[in-house]
């Protein structure tokens, strides 16, 4: 087992409060928030957990957990959801996010947001001031300090 491995099983464990060897998706949730340095939404951990645990059993092992790093690239993991969720708010399918698609996609949500924290959303993604969101920029929001 490679060094980055062995500091990884010693971390997930370290987030196993049980002591059997396997963490429950809150656990878990809290293992990724941790690795990644951000606060990782409920449905964000839900979506990493289903995918990891292969078995279906409710828990992720850490050799289900080694086996998915075996596969993708720590920073690559969630890559497709982050993917989906741009392509699903990106409804002219240009790879840009503009204001009236956020909009769109939170009033769809029952999301009431004031044109004031729309534009305060849009310029915290928003590196290159152009008012729209690309790809890139959107990805960094879920990334940032990997």
């Amino acid at each position: 087992m490679s060094n980055k491995n062995t500091h990884l099983k010693k971390l997930f464990l370290d987030f196993d409060k049980s002591g059997d060897g396997k963490l429950n998706l809150t656990e878990f949730r809290n293992f990724l928030s941790n690795i990644l340095k951000m606060n990782v939404s409920e449905n964000g951990a839900k979506a990493v957990f289903d995918s990891v645990n292969k078995d279906k059993d409710g828990f992720i092992t850490v050799d289900e957990w080694l086996d998915s790093l075996d596969r993708k690239s720590l920073k690559d993991f969630g890559k497709e959801d982050i993917e989906k969720a741009f392509k699903g708010i990106d409804k002219s399918g240009d790879g840009q996010i503009t204001r009236d698609e956020l909009k769109a996609v939170l009033k769809s949500k029952h999301c009431q947001v004031s044109d004031a924290d729309l534009d305060a959303m849009i310029s915290i993604a928003d590196k290159n001031k152009d008012n729209k969101i690309s790809f890139a920029e959107f990805s960094n929001l879920f990334f940032k300090n990997v």
